[in-house]
């Protein structure tokens, strides 16, 4: 896993999977994540960036955006999924 502590980030594509950020700014950078291995995210900016899911991430949002959709049963184990975890 990738380390980076007070570090500033511009107008850039950051690959999230196998990196630790501490302390870092993130301005209008494209953030990527795979779903291959863990993120850490402590105290950080962010600013104007976008997020980006691919791989089994976007496989896990695609599978939960369509319980969501599904209407009310489908919010309730949405929110289920996020109050387990």
């Amino acid at each position: 896993m990738g380390m980076h502590r007070n570090e500033s980030f511009e107008n850039q594509t950051v690959i999230l999977d196998g990196n630790e950020f501490d302390h870092c700014e993130m301005r209008r950078c494209n953030l990527v994540y795979k779903g291959r291995e863990p993120v850490k995210l402590e105290h950080c900016q962010l600013a104007g960036c976008t997020w980006q899911f691919e791989d089994a991430a976007q496989r896990t949002v695609m599978m939960l955006k369509g319980l969501y959709l599904n209407g009310h049963v489908g919010k309730e184990i949405v929110d289920a999924i996020f109050r387990s975890v």
